[in-house]
C-alpha cells in the first residue's frame, strides 16, 4: 500500500455498483457497462469533503480475435526494445501513440479499440450528465501506449492532469492475476495534509482480458505488482482521451 502515498491508515473504498442500460448499438461492442461510485471524503479530515468520484468498467464483446490481434503486436513493439520509463518499474512502454501508428498502417485491431474507447467515453459521460466530447470522432483517444509486465514489475503512484478520461484495456491477463496481483490501484480520497491522523482510501480493480476502465484523468492511481511465475504475462492498453499532455500510464 506505500505505493499509493505515505499515510498512516489505508482504507478499503466504499464503493457502490449500478449497471448502466446499453442501447442496441451499445451492445454489438460491450456486453457491460458498470459505474463503480466512491464516495469516500465524508470524513472530518478528508481534503475536499463530499467529494466523490467514479471509475466505468466495460466488458467488450468478442474480443478474442482483437487480443490475439493486439497481443501480437504488443510482442512486436517489445521486440522492437525501446521502452520508456515513466511511472513502470520492470516491463516494456511504447511510444505514446501506439494505436494511432497501428491504426495508420491499417491494423483493424487498433481501430477497433480507438472506436470502442470513444464509445465507452460517450457512455461514460452521459451516464454523469456531461457533454464535454460532443461526437464519436472527439471521444477517441488523444494518446495510447502499449505495457507489457512480467513477475514483480508495477506502476508507481501518478495521475494523468490535462486528460479528461484516462483508462486502460486488458489484452492479456495471466492465471496469476487475482486478487491484489497486478491490480489497478485508484486512490480515491485522502485525508488533509493537516489531520491528526493520515488516511487514504482506494479500490482495487482485479484485470479481465476483454475489460475496458476508464476514470478521471486527475485520479490518481498506480499498478500493484505482478505476483507470478516468470513465464507470466500481463498485456494492457492504456490511453488518455481530452488530453493536453501526456505524463504517464496506468
Amino acid at each position: 500500500m506505500a505505493l499509493l502515498g505515505s499515510f498512516q491508515e489505508y482504507r478499503p473504498s466504499r464503493c457502490s455498483t449500478r449497471v448502466a442500460a446499453l442501447s442496441a448499438c451499445s451492445r454489438e461492442l460491450f456486453s457491460l457497462h458498470e459505474v463503480l461510485s466512491y464516495a469516500d471524503a465524508d470524513d472530518a479530515s478528508a481534503l475536499n469533503p463530499g467529494w466523490t468520484c467514479a471509475a466505468h468498467v466495460f466488458a467488450l464483446a468478442d474480443c478474442g480475435p482483437l487480443n490475439a490481434q493486439l497481443a501480437g503486436a504488443a510482442a512486436a513493439e517489445e521486440r522492437g526494445g525501446c521502452s520508456l520509463h515513466v511511472s513502470n518499474r520492470g516491463g516494456h512502454h511504447s511510444r505514446l501513440r501506439w494505436l494511432d501508428e497501428l491504426a495508420s498502417q491499417g491494423d483493424a485491431a487498433a481501430r477497433r479499440l480507438r472506436r470502442c474507447v470513444a464509445h465507452a467515453v460517450l457512455l461514460a459521460q452521459a451516464s454523469e450528465g456531461g457533454d464535454v466530447f460532443p461526437c464519436l470522432s472527439a471521444a477517441k483517444p488523444s494518446h495510447s501506449w502499449v505495457n507489457v509486465c512480467r513477475s514483480g514489475h508495477y506502476h508507481g503512484l501518478h495521475d494523468h492532469q490535462g486528460a479528461a478520461w484516462s483508462g486502460v484495456y486488458y489484452v492479456r491477463v495471466p492465471a496469476s492475476c487475482h486478487g491484489a496481483s497486478g491490480a489497478l490501484a485508484l486512490r480515491t480520497a485522502t485525508s488533509h495534509a493537516h489531520a491528526q491522523r493520515s488516511w487514504c482510501t482506494f479500490a482495487a480493480l482485479t484485470p479481465v482480458e476483454g475489460g475496458l476502465v476508464i476514470f478521471p484523468g486527475w485520479l490518481p492511481h498506480a499498478v500493484l505488482p505482478l505476483v507470478g511465475a516468470p513465464g507470466d504475462v500481463r498485456v494492457s492498453v492504456s490511453f488518455n482521451v481530452g488530453s493536453m499532455d501526456v505524463q504517464d500510464a496506468p
